[in-house]
């Protein structure tokens, strides 16, 4: 027999365990078989074996964790109460309860077992409290107790665990256990009760923090063995793996093989380790493919059988764990049920996750690891008055600061006595503080609970002095725990945690004691600095400042990309000159608290194939000692900046001649770069306010040059300094050199770009440019030459990258956001800025939105004119009064300016009413003390308020100094720079403003699929042609694939309002939902000139509309299928639900002709009519075409009604109206120059429309 090993940690204690034999007994499907009563049981009991894991970490959901009843096989004796009573239990790493049948319980299913009498033990305690668990096929309710609990040798005392009461159905009734001892971890125990396992360990009944099981084939000779190895069972090397949630057994499985093919799991999947379980389950779809690989063929009730003389010559099914691979043979996963008759023992679940129960635990011997291996750095505080002492980690990964209670009575916070069965020692296992005794202490009165990945703490707050180095800091909040579950703080040599992270990360609320420290102004600067040493002492944590003797070279400064934890972005992980992990960039945390680097599985394990690290006894991964000094270096890449860590720090040795490599998994996606990188990193930890620019890191070039650049709205070039500039401002920067790289091109063309404050000459070319994971080849770019004048020489950025429209490009380059559109690198076109208050921070998003760095909802505002991220502005308003751009005005939202910009004469009048007044260098200055009592300024843009608060309009500059940060300027435009986009996260939308309704359909044999506009206002079908090289951005129908196609030979051309198609004619198959139109007439685009297709959401148009409309004659759909008798009626209907568009309504006056298109999202009509109709209903014009309407009137706005037929249609003005924003209302009527009316989209949600072809008429009937 081989091993499997499920671990949490790294290393065991010393060995020494006991042993207890465990039954094979009769599946409840083999009895129920037997008994005839299996098929009316599953008619009436859905049976999902995944339901038993709700608490798998991808799950939302807060069921309680389920036991498998109907296929458990294993179970074992153990004893309760005092005289002891015996119960067969099945040992389930699947779950975490003890629980058996009270004598009370009625049920039949408690009848046909032994049960538990509370009365009859001298030790049993009740607590009062009941319990319920609902299980897959049945359930059991009961009442919470502690007893005496026997397992094999080791007397548990205390032990919490379940009677139960009633047990309603069959699901217990045949069962050969009584109950169920569950072994999994302590996060999925139902009402909180503390594991058996768990008790073991804080008990130190187990020696080693381990279980490991044995299951044979026959009916006895199962073993579980409680805290240790029995090699006697397997053999061959253990392999350990890591567990990706510890809630059950669960680790990561990298695929599943079958004659040497990957035929699911193919990126990898999660599976949990179940002793409760006999068979081997996976997500639907998988197991059916895995049962039609193996030969297997649905019967009944979800069970496959398989010919038993096959068996023999049928495939070993190999699952690949951790690079592992383990194969299963067909003798193992099926079975003989009865007379010739044998089924498979793979079972399809309803879940994601796979359950590798019985069937594969009897050919590996598993191991099932609790130990912990974490080491601390921690140091010495005092709290309260006068001093109580304490031990403390200092952890950058959590904001609250805890130590014990004096009246906590958790054996975390007390020791245990030599006498095992005595709950408590008179020796203290952590110093525990006395509120009765600091005459500083307060008490709130309030509770708290702090959870953490290893453990947790239950207590309540208060506020005392805390003593931190020289530090004093009052009247700081703090925990006292009253209550650590669990085994871990039980061994820890730290007494409580002082957390560093950010206040958004304090539990409670609490006020985290840096931010104490700097709001009492404790320390000089705001920031901390920490140094680990390699030895056991010399580590040092320095508030409020920097140690240069503890460090050489420079400072690298790293934004934080989400201010909580200390997060930042990581660019990649090279090793060996490669990129091995983190090849899109990552995030990852900055974590004192946390002993190793962790990452996500996969890289992890890039990482310890490279350094050549194997699998070791008890969970580490071994290097050989003597290899170390030839070992790789580890370099990680961070803002562009290589921190290498080189294999000693890496790598430790932890015995004689045994070296480990200190790379670990984790269950996410996040990086945390731990004490061992911090030994190396003397780590600067920054909260300081420093307002300067806002830049970021990109490169250009192969191989990649650095640069710092803007990333500006306000402009559209990419250009930086080149060698060849001579210019000051070169020269104080980094310089491109085309001759070192083999990417680049030039073009031969110059080009002069003018800002407002200073300007660039240079040339044109042509290379890659990587802007975070984003790689941009054949970028347009330009190389400064010259660049007069002092304002770019005192920029912190090299150059700059313009994020506004291509109209804005001087000489026509292409922006650098309009290529990774083009080039589908981004998700969505749109990229969204986060400018922090701090020097660190900001960050910009490609491709989309971070909810976490804004509340509330987002307000969309039009951009009328696409060159400048240029949008409408309403009104400014101070004390309630318009103050400035009273008619309207127009904005420019601009990342590149760091001010507030606007017309002179609007700003001056804006600095008086502020109080602001002129100062010698031509700022404008107010008295800080002023500050607080200071107006906000509010923009009111398409009818929101926008309100800036003299906090951020205003800005400290010197010792007292404050200024105001609006400027003016000779134009009649306002820019709203850094100082306004601080305060308001902003998306930049390039998404085209009209939303489509579309569909499937497929095209050629065999199928391909499109998505298409299902439009009555033209008639032909059209999809992009595999030929077509602008039309990367949609799937193309490749005509040599389909056996059906045939060419006609001819060009096409069509023209839309939008954009428009030039191609080829041919004809195919055609499947449109359920029906099949053979022979129908298409074109294949080639082209698709402009950029209105190059950003739609589907891939061609299917026309609804008449024959006389198809471009070159063509025969629409809906014809052909006529024509085919493949419609039963020659009609077709269109339900189009709500859904919220940028878009216009139109009305109709009488005597007019109109037409009903669901290819239009608006309402349109002529000019005169809609500027009639707008005046009606109250609607104002603003600029740009847009009318705007009071939100508050809207209920009270007339119907337009449209007269058609001697019908009436009306239209609501809840239909004809849109909500922008939260008080910002618009019509939605558009003007045309023609005299046709347009029913499109907003008119059709309002009514149901059928198009009838037979009698050639439109029906309309009120939509649902």
């Amino acid at each position: 027999m081989k091993v499997l090993v499920v671990l949490c940690a790294l290393f065991a204690l010393s060995e020494g365990f006991t042993r207890v034999p465990l039954q094979r007994g009769k599946k409840l499907r083999q009895i129920l078989r037997e008994k005839g009563l299996l098929e009316d049981f599953l008619k009436h009991h859905h049976y999902d074996i995944s339901t038993k894991y709700a608490h798998s970490f991808a799950s939302q959901g807060v069921s309680e964790p389920l036991m498998n009843s109907f296929d458990t096989e294993y179970y074992g004796t153990i004893y309760i109460g005092t005289p002891p009573q015996g119960f067969n239990v099945v040992f389930d790493t699947g779950s975490s309860n003890l629980w058996v049948p009270s004598v009370t319980c009625q049920s039949e299913a408690c009848q046909n077992h032994r049960m538990f009498n509370a009365s009859k033990s001298s030790t049993y305690q009740s607590a009062g409290t009941t319990i319920s668990i609902q299980y897959g096929m049945g359930s059991m309710a009961g009442v919470v107790g502690s007893d005496i609990v026997l397992v094999s040798s080791f007397i548990d005392t205390n032990q919490q665990l379940a009677l139960s009461t009633s047990e309603p159905g069959l699901a217990f009734a045949y069962v050969e256990f009584d109950g169920i001892l569950g072994l999994a971890y302590p996060d999925i125990a139902v009402e909180g009760l503390i594991p058996v396992f768990d008790n073991l360990m804080i008990k130190n009944l187990v020696k080693q923090h381990l279980f490991s099981v044995y299951l044979g084939r026959e009916v006895f000779g199962s073993m579980l063995i409680f805290g240790g190895i029995d090699e006697s069972y397997f053999t061959g090397p253990i392999h350990w793996i890591p567990v990706s949630y510890q809630g059950y057994w669960q680790i990561s499985m990298d695929s599943i093989i079958v004659n040497g093919k990957v035929i699911t799991c193919e990126s990898g999947c999660q599976a949990i380790v179940d002793t409760g379980t006999s068979f081997l389950a996976g997500p639907a779809a998988d197991v059916i493919n895995l049962q039609k690989a193996i030969g297997a063929t649905l019967i009944q009730y979800g069970e496959f059988k398989v010919n038993c003389n096959d068996i023999p010559s049928m495939p070993d099914v190999i699952f690949v764990i951790n690079g592992i691979q383990f194969p299963l043979p067909p003798s193992a996963y099926t079975e003989q049920v009865g007379q010739g008759e044998c089924h498979s023992n793979f079972q399809a679940t309803a879940s994601y996750l796979w359950i590798l129960g019985d069937v594969f635990i009897r050919e590996y011997y598993s191991i099932f690891d609790r130990e912990n291996n974490r080491a601390e750095y921690f140091g010495t505080i005092y709290i309260g008055t006068p001093p109580q002492e304490f031990s403390v980690v200092f952890d950058t990964g959590s904001s609250n600061l805890w130590v014990p209670s004096v009246t906590c009575q958790s054996e975390a916070c007390l020791g245990l006595d030599a006498d095992a069965f005595s709950k408590y020692s008179l020796a203290e296992n952590h110093q525990r503080f006395d509120p009765s005794k600091s005459s500083t202490y307060h008490s709130t009165e309030t509770s708290i609970s702090i959870q953490y990945g290893i453990g947790s703490m239950d207590g309540v707050v208060g506020s005392d002095t805390v003593l931190v180095s020289s530090l004093i800091d009052t009247n700081q909040q703090l925990a006292l725990s009253t209550s650590e579950p669990g085994p871990f703080f039980t061994y820890t040599k730290f007494d409580g945690i002082l957390g560093l992270g950010y206040p958004d990360l304090a539990v409670g609320g609490l006020i985290p004691v840096f931010d104490n420290m700097m709001t009492e102004n404790v320390v000089q600067q705001h920031l901390f600095s920490v140094y680990l040493s390699q030895e056991q002492n010399g580590s040092v944590v320095i508030f409020g400042g920097i140690d240069e003797s503890y460090f050489t070279g420079p400072i690298h400064w790293i934004p934080v990309s989400y201010q909580r934890y200390w997060q930042i972005p990581m660019d990649s992980i090279i090793v060996n000159g490669k990129v091995i992990a983190c090849e899109s960039g990552c995030q990852t945390i900055v974590d004192t608290g946390t002993s190793l680097v962790t990452g996500p599985s996969p890289d992890i394990n890039n990482i310890r194939k490279v350094i050549g690290a194997t699998p070791g006894q008890y969970g580490q991964y071994n290097v050989n000692c003597n290899d170390i000094s030839s070992l790789p270096d580890i370099i990680f890449i961070i803002n562009g900046i290589q921190f290498p860590l080189p294999p000693s720090a890496y790598t430790e040795q932890f015995g004689p001649g045994d070296c480990t490599s200190s790379f670990q998994v984790t269950n996410n996606y996040l990086w945390i770069l731990g004490d061992i990188f911090i030994r190396e990193y003397y780590s600067i930890f920054d909260r300081e306010n420093n307002r300067t620019e806002y830049y970021g890191t990109i490169y250009i070039g192969t191989p990649p040059q650095e640069f710092s650049v803007v990333f500006d709205t306000g402009s559209s070039n990419l250009w930086l300094p080149s060698t060849n500039c001579k210019s000051a401002a070169c020269q104080n920067h980094r310089r491109f050199d085309p001759s070192k790289s083999s990417t680049y091109h030039g073009t031969g063309t110059s080009i002069s770009i003018q800002y407002g404050t200073g300007s660039m000459a240079g040339v044109v070319g042509y290379d890659t440019v990587l802007v975070s994971s984003f790689s941009n080849t054949n970028q347009q770019l330009a190389l400064s030459t010259s660049e007069p004048g002092p304002i770019f020489f005192y920029s912190n950025f090299d150059g700059i990258l313009g994020m506004a429209y291509p109209d804005q490009a001087a000489d026509g380059l292409f922006p650098v956001f309009d290529n990774m559109m083009t080039k589908n690198v981004v998700q969505q076109p749109l990229f969204s800025v986060y400018l922090s208050q701090d020097q660190t921070g900001s960050v910009v998003i490609l491709g989309g939105i971070d909810e976490s760095y804004c509340t509330g909802p987002i307000h969309w505002i039009p951009v009328p004119y696409q060159s400048y991220w240029q949008i409408s502005m309403d009104s400014i308003i101070v004390n309630g009064k318009v103050i400035a751009c009273e008619s309207g005005c127009q904005a420019i939202v601009d990342t590149g300016t760091s001010l507030l910009a606007g017309p002179a004469a609007d700003v001056i009048n804006l600095q008086k009413i502020i109080g602001a007044t002129p100062g010698q260098h031509g700022q404008y200055n107010v008295n800080c003390n002023d500050i607080p009592s200071m107006p906000d300024v509010i923009f009111v843009i398409h009818g929101i308020q926008f309100p800036l608060p003299p906090s951020v309009y205003t800005e400290k500059f010197g010792q007292g100094d404050c200024t105001s940060s609006f400027q003016a300027m000779d134009t009649n435009l306002w820019i709203l720079g850094g100082v306004f986009i601080r305060e308001y996260y902003t998306i930049f939308d390039r998404e085209n403003n009209r939303t489509e309704y579309y569909g499937t359909i497929y095209i050629g044999t065999p199928p391909q699929e499109f998505t298409v506009v299902f439009d009555t206002g033209s008639s032909n079908l059209w999809v992009p042609s595999i030929t077509c090289q602008a039309c990367q951005n949609h799937r193309r129908f490749d005509p040599s694939k389909s056996s059906t196609y045939k060419s006609a030979g001819t060009n096409i051309s069509i023209l839309y309002d939008t954009g428009s198609m030039d191609g080829v004619v041919g004809s195919d198959t055609v499947l449109v939902s359920s029906i099949i139109d053979t022979n129908q007439q298409l074109a294949l685009s080639t082209s698709e000139p402009g950029d209105f297709f190059t950003y739609t959401s589907f891939d061609g148009v299917l026309g609804l509309a008449y024959p006389d409309a198809a471009v070159g004659g063509l025969t629409p759909v809906f014809d052909n299928m006529m024509n085919q008798n493949l419609v039963q009626q020659d009609v077709f209907s269109v339900y189009l639900s709500s859904i919220i568009v940028n878009g216009k309504v139109i009305a109709c006056e009488s005597g007019c002709q109109a037409i009903v298109d669901t290819g239009t999202s608006l309402l349109v009509g002529s000019s005169p009519d809609i500027s009639s109709i707008q005046k009606v209903i109250g609607a104002i014009p603003v600029p740009y075409g847009l009318y705007k309407v009071n939100c508050n009137d809207i209920p009270s706005m007339p119907d337009v009604i449209f007269v058609m037929n001697g019908t009436q249609f009306p239209l609501p003005p809840s239909a004809y109206t849109e909500q922008d924003g939260q008080e910002d209302c618009s019509s939605i009527l558009q003007e045309t120059d023609s005299y046709l009316w347009i029913l499109g989209d907003v008119f059709i949600r309002e009514y149901f429309s059928v198009f009838d072809r037979k009698n050639n008429r439109v029906g309309l009937a009120k939509s649902v």
